[in-house]
Parts: C-alpha cells; structure tokens; sequence
C-alpha cells in the first residue's frame, strides 16, 4: 500500500510541475494580448477625439472608461495563472491533463489516465475493485512518465503568434501616429487633461452684411450675407415670421456673396442663413450668421372684399355674393357689380383701375369703401385704397372679369321627320325642341308658299308658334298649323322651318333655325295611287301566302299516308312538320303584318277623305279578319303537334297531325275567302273612288269659273295659271274614264253587278262634249279670252255636274243591289236552316218513340242521314255567303258545326240501337240549329242596321270632353317632363291616374256605342297609346316617345269627332222619302211570303199551334216578325 502511494507522488509532483508552467504561459501570453488591446484602444479613442472634439465630461468619461478596461485587461490572465497554479481549474485537473498527455504521447496512451482512475476508485470503500491491481498500474505508469517531457504539450506557439500580432500592432500604429504627429498629440493632450476645454476650429464664416433693419409695410428687401473660408455650395436661410417658419437653400456666388430678395415683407420677420454638420467626422454642429430682425411699419390693406352680383333681369337668375378670396368673376354681359371693401385702417380715398383704361371713384367712409360697376366686356380691376396719410395700398389683388356668352338657342324639328303630304284636314302637326340658357322671346314658324302652277306667284310669311311659358330653358312643344287659309291647290308646295329666339335684349336676340321641310298638298290621283299601290302589295303578298300553304299541303298528305303504312315517324318527317308548325307561324305574322298595313290605309284614306265610310268600314272588317284568321284551335293544334313530336308518341302524332291539317285547311280557305271579300270591296271602292273623282273634278272645274270671274282680261299671268289647271282638270278626266273602264270590267267576274250600266255610263261620258268645253276654256284662257272661256268653263261644270248626280245615283243603286244580293243570300240560309231544324224535331221524335229492338230503327237512320245531306247543302250555301260579306257571325258557323256533328253521333247511337244517346244527339242537333238560325237573324239585323245613328250627338259631347280632358293631362305632363324632385314623382302618379280613369271612361263609351251603332269613329289605337302612357307616368318617366303619343291620342280624339260628323252629314246619307221596291224572292222560299200581312199572320198563328218547344217556338217569331218588316218597306 505504501508502494502504491509513492508511485502515485511521484506522478503527481509530475503534474504540478507541468501546471506552474502552464500558469507562467498563460500569465505572459494574457499580458502581450492585454498590451495589444490597450494600445489598440487607445489609438482608436485619439483618432475619435481627434475629429471630434469631445467635451470635458465625455473626456472625463472616456480616461475612467480606459482606465477600468486596462485594469481588466492585465487582472484576468494574472487570476486565471493563478487558478491554473493552485489547480482550482477543472481544465488543469490531474485526469485532464493525463488525457491530454495520453493524447499527445501515444506511447504513454490511456495508461497515465487508467492508473489514475483505478487509484481512485481503490480508495474507495465496497467498490469492487482489486487493490493489488491498482498498485500496478500505477507502478507501471510511475516507471514510464520519466521518459516524456511533459511540457511539451504547452502552446507556446501562441505566445509566439501573440507577439507577432502585438508587434505588428504597435509597428502600424506607431507609423500612423508618426504620419499625424500633430493630430494624436492634440487629440492626447486633450485626453489626458479631461477637465480643461479647448476651442473647436470652424472650416468657414457666414457674416450677416445687412443685420437689422426697418422697412416699410409691403416694401420689397434685400439681405446679403458674406462666406468665408471652406464654405459649402449650399446654405440654409431662415425666416422666423410669427405664425411660422420657412426656409431655403441658396447659393453663394463665387465671392462668397449671398443676396436675397425677400419681396413685399408685411410682419416683422428674424432671419439667419446657417449651416448644419451632418457629418460625423466634423467637430462643429452648426455655423451661424446670427439672428437678426426686420421690423415692419403696416400699408393700408384690404381686409375683406364683397362684390355683389346682379345678372340680368331677364336671365332670372338670383343675386349672387361673391368673396374676396375668388379673384375670377364670371358674369353675362349686362351684370351690375356691387362692391363693398373693408380696410385695416381710416381711408382718407379710393378707386377702381380698370384693364382698360377706366376709374371708377369709390365711396369711402371710415374703414370701408363701396362703389357700382356694369359690365359689358371682359376686362380686369384693382381696388386702390389711401390711408390719411396717403399711403396706399401695395400690389392690390387682380380681379379678372369673364364674360360668359348667352349662347345660342338650339331649335329641332322632331315631327315631322320628313316631308309631308297634307290631307283634307289642311294641317301640319308640328313638334318641335328648343333649348336656351335663359329662355325664349318667341317662336315663329318661316314659311314659303310654292304655287305649281304659277311660280311667279310665290309668297313668304311667318307666324307665331304658341309658347306657354317663355321661362323653360328646354321644352318640347307640339302645334297643329292648319293651312287651310292658303289656299292651296293641288300639287302646291308648303316649305317651312322653325325660327326659335332668345330673349337676350342686350346681344339679341339670338335665333336658331331647324331644318327646311317641304309638305306637299298631293292631287287627287297621288292620293287614289298611292291608295292603290298599298292595297296592289296586301293582294301580292296575301296571295303569295295562300300559295305557298297550298303547296305545303301536299307534304302534310304525304306524310299522313307514311304514317298510315309505317307509324313510326323518321328523322326526315319530323323535320318536315317542323319546317310546317314554323312556315304556319311565319304565315301569321306575316297575316299580322297585312293587317297593319290595311290599318295604314284605312288611316290615310279616312284623313283625305278617298271613300265614303261604309266603304272604309269593310276595309276595317277585312283588316280585323286577317287579324283574327290565326284562330286558337289553330295555335292549339300547333302546339299539340310540337308537344306530340317532342315526345315521339305514335298515336299521339296521328291525332295532332290530323287536327293540325284540318285547321291548317281552314287557314288557307280563310285566306281565300279573304282575297274574294278584297276583290268585291275593291270593286265598291272603286265605285266610290269615281264619286270621289266627279266631285273633285265638279269643285276645281266651279273654282276655275269664279276664279275667270274675278280675273281681268289683262291679267295675262293669271290667265295662264288658270289655263294650266284647267288642263290639269282635262288630264284628270281621262283618268276617271280610265278608272270606269277598270271597274266595269273588274264587275264582269261578279254576274250580278251592273258591268253594263257602268260601261254605258262612261261610253255616254266619252260621247259627250265635256272634254270639248274643257278643251275650248284652255284654249280661250291661253288667249286672254276672259268671256269665252268663262262660258266654256260653266258649260264644262254643269256637265260634269250632270254626271256627277248619275254616279251617285249609280252608286245608291249598286250599294241597294250589294244588299239586296246578301239579304236574298241570308233569307234563303235562314229559311233552309229552319226546314232542317223542322225535320230534325220530328227526327228526334221519332227517335224517343221507337224501341231499340224496333226494325224501323234503321229506317229512321236512314232518314236521319239524308236530313245529315240537306244540312251539307245549307253548310255550302253559308259558305257562299260568307264570301259575299263581312256580316256573318263565326257563331252561324259553330251552330251548324254543332249540328252536323249531333246528327252523326245520332246516326251512330241508331246503329248501336242505343235510343237514348241517340235521341239526346238529335236534340243537340236541334238547339244548334236554333241558335244558328238566331244568329243568322241577328247577324242579317245588324247588317241592315249598320248605318243607325242611335245617341250619336250624345257620343259626340262626350268625345269632346274626353278630348279637353286629354289637352290638360297633355299640358301638365310636358311641364313636369322639365322639372325634377319627389314633387314631380307624385305628380306624375297624379296624371297617370286620371290618364287611367280616361282610358276606362272611354272603354265604356265605346261598349255603350257598339251596341247601337257601328259608329265608333276614328279609335283605332287610342287604348293602347293610353296603356303605354299610362305605364311611362307610372314608371317617372317622361320621354319624348311619352308626349308624341299624348298628342296623337288627342289628335285621334278630335278626328273621332270629326270622322262621325262627316259621316252623319255626308250627302250620301240625306234622307230620301220611301219607294216601294219590287224583287222576285228565291225559289225555295214559300209562295205567300210576300203577301199581306195578315196572311203573315195567319201563318204565324198556324205555326205556333203544332206544339214545338218553347225555343223554337221564338225561333219561328222572329222568323216571320222579320218577313213582316221586309214587307212593310
């Protein structure tokens, strides 16, 4: 054991020699770094302060702050070789450095650390390990540590780079301190004396040349400073005014000289010009030329500036105050300035300068200063004020004063859009938009009257156009100008425009022109041929239609045998009745279209009067009946065939098919009896048109004649003008006669029209000397023949005159005939349809009383169907007459439909000997006769009624109101069109409700007057223009589209009136005294029918005692109730 503690000694006092000279190279390695920092430090402060200049504290700072770090720097390495030496150091513990040798040595290796370690663990108690081989472990390790030489793990390799690095150090530092010698000693000395100060050199001066000074208020000044020595390009100026600060950057010139204007200076003012370091590296903050003052003495000054402004009086614009910090005036030429100035002190004067040359002087009492300026032109002004001193004001403030021109009015012809004919009426409906700044002074309308046959004879004249309020600056207005009093002729020009003026009466007014329109009074035979251009398009198309359906029909009988042998419908199929649902819509548009077209015809010749109104009134009938030809069944089955296709269902497709070509037939045959109807009423119109033509011829022919009167023979020109219209009148005549001509052979397709009479009539025309008398008038007129050609003229008239009264009378005779033809068409209807309606009863009888076993069953079938075949032939008389005349009720038709269809499913009910359906069918049958029959009546009643004139002046005073009602409505709504607010929302929602409650009062005035009478007038239209304004005022909005349609419902209301009291006064419709007529009556009818009235009777009480119903009984009245008035006429 004690073997082992020696070994262990001797390893130990190996240990610690190896620590005391570790602790001896950490001791000196610590003071060479040491040295190095505080030499580095040291350098790095003198450089600083160098630059810097620090002040005493800092200075004072920075020795203590040296100080306490050079203290630090060498204490360390002495307490950490210290540490290593009495081995407190973990890092320099005996296992440390043992495996530090272990790891330097490889010969010694883990020996040195593994002998320490097991020595260790063998003194301690219970630890297991071997005692005896811990002692040799050691002993084998003390034997070997004499070989190495332990110091050499020391790193004196960095003690050697230390040096190194030290010496380098202070070598650099010395040569930079050598090379500013100057500045380091400086910067020491002041370090090393903390407590005392030194004075910072600046590079540069800046010196104030001008210093402070007084100057007068408004006065412009001049500062100057000089620079000296390293100065930069740039210093700063200040001024330190009250309220607040500015500065600028100025540069001095090449001397150093700065000089600053500071212009007009009003407060007292502190100035400097300085200069800031931004740098780091310079010891000064800031060179200063120290703050100096200008003190200001004060100007008069405007304190505030009113200037009231008055425009015009007839602009209507309000006064307006304007303040002085709006140095812009903009004012219309004429505008009154009132000005009003406040001063900062009494004024002694003042006045106004003008650009242009003007002063005006100004009222001054105390402080303030007021005046009065007209401004005419664009100009500017100063206001010049004089303290009682008579110091004035400086730089007064500059007002401008534009001129803003009234412009222009801006005028737009809106209606018409395009040039006109005139009608009858002899009126241009005019509407127009204007627009101004401040309103109007009047509107005139410019015309210039073209006469065609005498254009020497052309006059030029205006008048007014009526303004309701001159103020709106944008109105839209509408005037009808009648024209009547021109006396135009036919041919003769109207060209007009519209001339609005401003109401500027100091650069005005001013006026703005629309553009030029020309409206042309149009002859009669413009009138006939434009007339008969549109109806030549209706036939074209109408019939162009007709074809085209009847050649599609074969495509629709194709595919129904298709599918008769194939049910299943191909793609190729199904396109084709596509194409055909779509070609059937197309046709109703394209019937839509036609419709409005005959609307615009009837329009236009009932404004000029071409036919008379019963004539229009079948173009009315026939233009509702290519309105109403697109039935619902037919849309249905359209439908129905679409839904049927869609869904591809067989059955479904044959049944569509087939409802769809039987109404499809029906369409086409509607069309057709159209185009006949067209035909017969063309005929009529023609007829009227030759009326039309006399009366035209008799009235130009009786004016030529007064005119010749009034003319002097001398008046060569007049005569010559005259002379051209009376050939005017020659070439008209051959017109008509060609017109007869067309018409007597137009009548040759009808056999019962009077061909022959109108061809006898013009051939008794053509052999007269009419055109002869015409002829010599030219001819004595061309001559200056004043008497001559008077009488020519005269004779001419009464021939004409002579004819006229023919035609007419032609005219009653061939409308009588048109009745007659269709009375003698419904009586023979009417008659038929009650012998069927006869036999049906007994039919139906003898159905109730027969037994369904009964063998004369089928007898009664029989029976029944022949009544089935006398039916068939009353259905093609209908037929017949349909094509004759507008007046049949669809319901005629629909009862015998009825019919028809009972008595064929009587007919099959007999069969099946089912007496009862069969019996009910039969009854059917007979109610559907009765109703047809009584619809037939009524309808024949209407027609020979249709010129009743029942509450017609009642109607007139209504339609007046309406009208007046209309023209307010009108009136409020143009005015609210230009203004704006929720005012004008509640307004309008006023108007559309009496708009509403008009609509209503008409639409009951109308269903009170179509039941007595036909006579509607010109309202056509009137409910829907009513709808859509209705809808604008509900919606706030009104449009132009909103006012046109006002005004064409007033226009339409006002020819409504007019309409029906030409029809009620027309020549044609005077009362004649009665005449007995005599007609043969048709075959079928009974032979007593015309007899007297109490044979009448006598039948009548006959017939009413063979027991019918009750319903037929009425029936049978009406009947013979309806013979009974033929015969009393």
């Amino acid at each position: 054991m004690n073997y082992s503690g020696q070994n262990i000694k001797i390893i130990e006092a190996r240990l610690d020699a190896l620590r005391r000279r570790w602790s001896g190279f950490i001791l000196l390695n610590g003071f060479v770094r040491a040295l190095m920092l505080v030499v580095g430090l040291g350098f790095i402060i003198a450089t600083v302060e160098g630059f810097r200049y620090f002040d005493s504290p800092v200075r004072l700072s920075i020795l203590r702050f040296s100080s306490g770090f050079l203290i630090i720097f060498f204490l360390i390495p002495i307490i950490l070789a210290l540490l290593v030496r009495t081995n407190q150091m973990a890092s320099f513990s005996n296992l440390k450095l043992a495996r530090m040798l272990g790891n330097h040595f490889p010969g010694l290796g883990d020996r040195l650390l593994n002998g320490l370690q097991l020595y260790e663990m063998s003194q301690q108690r219970d630890s297991g390990f071997s005692l005896e081989l811990a002692d040799y472990s050691v002993q084998t390790v003390a034997g070997d540590i004499g070989n190495y030489n332990f110091t050499e793990i020391i790193p004196r390799k960095k003690l050697r780079k230390s040096l190194i690095q030290c010496g380098v150090v202070l070598v650099i530092l010395a040569a930079i301190g050598g090379f500013n010698s100057d500045y380091y000693q400086q910067s020491l000395r002041r370090l090393l004396q903390p407590r005392q100060s030194f004075e910072i050199p600046l590079p540069f001066e800046i010196q104030s040349l001008t210093g402070s000074l007084e100057v007068f208020g408004g006065d412009t000044t001049v500062v100057v400073f000089q620079c000296t020595g390293r100065y930069p390009e740039q210093i700063t100026f200040r001024e330190n005014y009250q309220d607040y600060v500015t500065e600028t950057k100025i540069t001095p010139d090449d001397s150093g000289r700065i000089r600053l204007h500071l212009g007009a200076v009003r407060n007292t003012v502190f100035y400097e010009a300085f200069v800031e370091n931004r740098s780091i590296f310079r010891p000064w903050q800031r060179i200063s030329s120290g703050c100096d003052t200008i003190r200001v003495t004060d100007r008069p000054t405007l304190l505030a500036v009113k200037i009231q402004i008055d425009p015009p009086e007839y602009t209507g614009l309000p006064t307006e105050i304007q303040e002085s910090n709006n140095l812009e005036l903009m004012v219309l030429p004429g505008t009154r300035l009132g000005l009003a100035a406040i001063a900062s002190k009494p004024l002694q004067s003042a006045r106004l300068e003008l650009k242009s040359g003007n002063q005006l002087k100004l009222r001054v009492a105390d402080n303030s200063a007021t005046g009065n300026l007209t401004v005419t032109n664009t100009d500017e002004f100063k206001i010049l004020i004089f303290d009682q001193n008579g110091v004035r004001n400086l730089d007064p403030l500059n007002y401008s004063i534009r001129i803003i021109p009234d412009s222009y009015p801006i005028c737009q012809l809106i209606s018409p859009d395009a040039d006109l004919e005139l009608n009858e009426a002899m009126e241009i409906p005019l509407g127009i938009r204007i627009g101004d700044d401040y309103g109007f002074s009047k509107v005139l309308i410019r015309y210039r009257l073209i006469k065609k046959y005498a254009p020497d004879q052309t006059q030029s004249d205006s008048l007014e156009f009526p303004l309701k309020n001159r103020r709106l600056t944008l109105q839209e207005l509408y005037y009808t100008w009648s024209v009547k009093n021109m006396q135009l002729s036919p041919e003769d020009l109207i060209e007009f425009q519209v001339i609005a003026y401003d109401n500027d009466p100091i650069n005005g007014p001013k006026s703005a022109t629309s553009r030029t329109l020309r409206a042309r009074f149009p002859s009669l035979n413009d009138l006939f041929s434009g007339f008969y251009e549109q109806q030549d398009n209706v036939v074209e198309q109408s019939e162009e239609l007709l074809r085209e359906l009847q050649n599609a029909e074969q495509v629709l009988e194709q595919i129904s045998w298709e599918l008769l042998k194939n049910p299943d419908l191909n793609w190729e199929q199904k396109k084709q009745l596509t194409t055909e649902i779509q070609r059937t819509e197309k046709a109703a548009e394209k019937l839509s279209q036609i419709s409005e077209q005959l609307d615009q015809m009837i329009e236009e010749s009932r404004e000029n009067n071409l036919f008379d109104e019963e004539t229009l009134e079948k173009y009315a009938k026939l233009q509702q009946s290519f309105q109403d030809i697109m039935t619902p069944e037919l849309r249905a089955a359209m439908e129905k065939l679409q839904q049927a296709l869609e869904k591809m269902d067989r059955k479904e497709i044959q049944d569509a098919l087939n409802q769809f070509r039987t109404n499809r037939e029906q369409f086409s045959e509607e069309i057709d009896r159209m185009l006949q109807l067209l035909e017969r009423v063309k005929i009529e119109q023609a007829v009227d048109e030759i009326v039309r033509r006399l009366e035209d011829l008799v009235n130009r022919q009786d004016n030529i004649s007064q005119e010749i009167e009034r003319t002097a023979e001398t008046e060569k020109a007049k005569m010559g003008q005259l002379a051209q219209e009376e050939k005017t009148v020659e070439r008209d005549t051959d017109v008509l006669l060609d017109v007869m001509e067309r018409t007597s052979q137009n009548m040759q397709d009808f056999p019962l029209m009077p061909s022959r009479e109108l061809a006898a009539h013009k051939q008794d025309f053509e052999n007269s000397d009419v055109k002869s008398q015409m002829n010599q008038t030219r001819k004595a007129l061309q001559n200056s023949e004043k008497n001559r050609a008077g009488k020519h003229s005269q004779t001419a008239q009464q021939r004409l005159q002579e004819y006229l009264e023919k035609m007419r009378q032609f005219q009653t005779d061939f409308n009588s005939g048109q009745m007659e033809e269709l009375m003698s068409g419904f009586r023979e209807v009417i008659y038929k349809t009650m012998q069927v309606s006869q036999s049906q009863e007994k039919i139906s009888q003898m159905i109730r009383n027969t037994p369904r076993q009964s063998e004369q069953l089928m007898d009664v079938a029989v029976r029944q169907q022949q009544i089935r075949q006398n039916l068939s032939s009353v259905i093609n008389d209908l037929i017949e007459l349909s094509n004759k005349t507008f007046g049949l009720s669809s319901k005629a038709g629909k009862g015998f439909g009825q019919a028809a269809a009972g008595m064929n499913e009587a007919i099959r009910q007999m069969e099946e000997r089912n007496t009862h359906a069969a019996a009910s069918a039969a009854n059917s049958s007979v109610a559907a006769l009765n109703s047809a029959a009584l619809n037939l009546i009524n309808s024949m009643n209407e027609l020979q009624q249709s010129g009743s004139a029942s509450g017609f002046e009642q109607y007139l005073k209504q339609l007046e109101n309406m009208a007046g009602q209309q023209q307010g409505i009108n009136d409020e709504t143009q005015l609210l069109g230009m203004s704006g607010g929720e005012g004008r929302r509640q307004a309008l929602q006023r108007l559309a409700a009496r708009q509403q409650q008009l609509r209503k009062s008409l639409e009951e005035l109308q269903n009170e007057i179509s039941e007595s009478s036909e006579q509607t007038g010109d309202l056509g239209g009137v409910a829907k223009d009513m709808d859509e304004v209705i809808k604008d005022l509900q919606q706030n909005r009104v449009l132009r589209k909103t006012l046109e349609r006002q005004q064409r419902i007033l226009s339409r209301l006002l020819d409504a009136q007019k309409s029906l009291r030409t029809q009620d006064f027309k020549k044609e419709r005077k009362s004649i005294t009665g005449e007995d007529i005599y007609r043969e009556s048709p075959g079928q009818l009974p032979a007593d029918l015309g007899e007297r009235q109490t044979v009448l009777r006598q039948n009548l009480e006959q017939a009413m005692k063979e027991g019918y119903t009750r319903e037929y009984e009425e029936l049978i009245r009406k009947y013979f109730e309806l013979i009974s008035s033929e015969t009393n006429e």
